[in-house]
């Protein structure tokens, strides 16, 4: 390849352990949280802390503002029809680990999934029924995510 003017810089290699992966929250924010060593945490720890210290996680295809999958969007709509304005939502397209580590977590095969309180409530078509019977709003009023 022949570069006239400007040479494109060259690729620079960094440590997994030193990346940033965004975590999303709903709405607008995001914040940065280095990626942990897999030596130091699993992921099945990194799971169980995220589900703990949360009052609701909605592990997903894409992110709230984005998603990609309709079945990660139908997510996000229900949850924002039960008056939800925040909540941890996780990429598990940007960590392959994670991907699959969260299908074993739970033994549920699919994804998106939603826990509440730490307690694994259900894949879309779960969150739906719940919305539509009240149970999804009590859940969320009594982990205290709603008024």
């Amino acid at each position: 390849m022949v570069y006239i003017g400007i040479r494109p810089p060259l690729p620079v290699s960094i440590p997994k352990s030193e990346r940033l992966t965004a975590t999303p929250e709903c709405g607008q924010n995001f914040h940065a949280v280095p990626n942990q060593r897999e030596n130091t945490m699993n992921i099945q720890d990194r799971i169980r802390e995220q589900v703990t210290a949360n009052p609701v996680v909605l592990y997903m295809k894409g992110t709230p503002q984005f998603p990609r999958c309709g079945f990660s969007s139908s997510a996000v709509q229900t949850l924002k029809a039960c008056g939800l304005k925040d909540f941890l939502a996780v990429d598990v397209l940007a960590d392959e680990a994670l991907r699959q580590g969260i299908k074993a977590y739970a033994n549920w095969p699919t994804i998106p999934q939603l826990y509440i309180g730490g307690e694994f409530i259900g894949g879309n078509d779960i969150m739906r029924e719940m919305r539509k019977s009240g149970e999804l709003q009590a859940l969320l009023k009594s982990a205290g995510a709603i008024a």
